[in-house]
């Protein structure tokens, strides 16, 4: 859970960097004649390569935080539910068993 608020409060301070140059863009597009203009090209090329930065940061922040949180030797163990009871039958849908 704390993962997902780190990943929330990363990727919206990260979404400041394109949301600025794309207003402008938008306010550029809404005033200029011809709307196939030369910026949305660069802005997509901007877009591309900031999101592979971003996606690369993040992976250093999620190393990062697993290490102040003393996560490096975690390991994830799943239980079975002994409540659970599954159906052999035939899936309605599919008629798949």
């Amino acid at each position: 859970m704390g993962f997902y608020f780190s990943f929330l409060l990363f990727y919206t301070a990260w979404l400041l960097i394109p949301a600025i140059p794309g207003v402008a863009l938008t306010i550029y597009n809404l005033t200029a004649i011809d709307v196939d203009t030369y910026w949305n090209i660069w802005y997509a090329i901007f877009v591309s390569i900031w999101s592979t930065l971003m996606f690369e940061y993040w992976k250093r922040t999620q190393k990062t935080i697993c290490h102040i949180w003393d996560l490096d030797s975690f390991i994830s163990v799943e239980k079975e539910r002994e409540g659970f009871r599954h159906d052999n039958g035939v899936d309605i849908i599919t008629g798949k068993l």
